[in-house]
């Protein structure tokens, strides 16, 4: 089972704590450990284990996705390109480099007042291995190209501890601009059924001399408008995506995303507006993504907007839809929810001179939990079965729930229970 990836930046070590079932990849264990009134759940089943430190991996930096095979080999991507193994032998491999966008090249456009000189967040930010890896060792990455103004996704092919370039089939591609910083997602996932999800960053301008509720529509400023991004259903960022990577690298789009389910609200000309990539739209910084099996459901952190408002967001969805930004963010009855542009959720308009998209938008659909400014994460909806046969794996008490934490502040591990149909919360634990 898959779980949290907390990394700290990669800089020093790649560290996992271990709980129960594997739950996987975090930083650093907590002070102390407990849940609740749940005896099951100890000190004791915590394990802090160092995968990877500078000692075996001298060159460690900014390690930002991992990837575990079934056979226990961890392979992680640092933002600068890498690829490496970190097999349990015990050795370190480096298997390969992807030619990204370096993340530490400046990005003050000429002639610009606005600071984006520190990490301007781009390079190789997704990794995930197809579900039969060991029989056709595909691996996928989400990636910025170096020399392309294009954000990726794609498959590589990895011969042994070789991961040949010349192998590589573009699955999808997006326009991206690299005037300005910030936010790029990058998650991958692969569902039960083969079906390829990635997370997409909104590629728009961090207004850091700004901290308006209004600096992400701003249409005087090249890259700064969100409407022409996240709001924009002939564009692909600000989104989750969701595709079908044939075995000869051609894509196909598995039925029921965005432009299928919506059909009904727009004209033969309207449909041609809307890319089928398209799962969910309305995303400022998806950059961890969950699926569940299971149900179908599909969960992520959403980093929201620099205001230090009730504006950050753990969403999870049944169902393609709108998520709202810029028009809206966090959970609905906030009072920040509406921003200052104050538009109708149910009947929201995007008729900005940057949107080559529709102009109508589905209602927008809140976040089901809403919070301060900070930086969501979601980790995985556990599901037990009496089948598993592990001794780490968690006690039935957790089957159903969704974990979740946060990047930067110390909330601890919350463990999310749904209802039936993954609508509404109803309890929030933490440990």
């Amino acid at each position: 089972m898959e779980g949290f990836i907390m990394l700290n930046r990669g800089k020093a070590a790649l560290v996992a704590c271990v709980l129960s079932l594997g739950m996987a990849e975090m930083a650093a264990a907590q002070a102390t450990l407990k849940y609740g009134t749940c005896a099951d759940i100890t000190q004791a089943n915590f394990t802090k284990v160092v995968v990877v430190d500078k000692t075996k991996d001298a060159n460690m930096d900014e390690v930002i996705r991992i990837a575990v095979a079934k056979n226990g080999d961890i392979y992680y991507a640092e933002r600068a390109g890498n690829i490496k193994v970190a097999k349990t032998s015990g050795a370190v491999v480096k298997i390969g480099r992807i030619d990204v966008f370096p993340p530490t090249q400046k990005l003050n456009k000429p002639g610009s007042t606005i600071n984006n000189n520190i990490n301007n967040e781009f390079g190789l930010v997704g990794l995930a291995l197809d579900n039969n890896f060991e029989t056709n060792r595909f691996i996928y990455v989400n990636y910025q190209a170096h020399n392309e103004n294009e954000g990726r996704l794609s498959r590589f092919t990895v011969n042994g501890d070789i991961l040949d370039p010349s192998s590589e089939k573009i699955i999808v591609k997006w326009q991206i601009q690299k005037d300005y910083c910030c936010h790029t997602g990058g998650d991958i996932k692969m569902d039960a059924k083969g079906d390829l999800w990635t997370t997409v960053g909104n590629n728009t301008m961090n207004r850091s001399d700004d901290k308006s509720e209004l600096a992400y529509v701003d249409e005087s400023i090249e890259g700064a408008n969100d409407q022409g991004h996240s709001a924009n259903t002939n564009d692909l960022r600000g989104k989750i995506l969701r595709v079908h990577p044939n075995a000869d690298g051609t894509v196909s789009f598995p039925a029921g995303n965005f432009k299928e389910s919506f059909a009904s609200m727009y004209t033969a000309d309207d449909l041609a507006k809307i890319k089928p990539e398209i799962y969910a739209m309305g995303t400022r910084n998806p950059f961890t993504l969950a699926i569940d099996d299971t149900k179908g459901w599909v969960a992520w952190g959403d980093v929201g907007p620099d205001i230090n408002k009730v504006t950050e967001e753990w969403n999870l969805i049944t169902k393609p839809g709108f998520m709202g930004f810029p028009y809206f963010a966090g959970a609905e009855g906030n009072p920040n929810y509406k921003f200052k542009l104050n538009k109708d959720p149910l009947a929201p308009m995007n008729t900005s001179k940057d949107n080559t998209g529709v102009q109508k938008l589905p209602p927008a659909q809140g976040a089901i939990i809403g919070y301060q400014q900070a930086a969501a994460i979601t980790g995985p909806i556990y599901r037990w079965s009496s089948a598993q046969t592990s001794p780490k794996k968690l006690p039935a008490h957790f089957d159903g729930k969704w974990l979740v934490t946060d990047w930067k502040n110390p909330i601890g591990i919350k463990v999310i229970s749904l209802d039936d149909a993954g609508a509404k919360v109803v309890a929030n634990e933490t440990f």
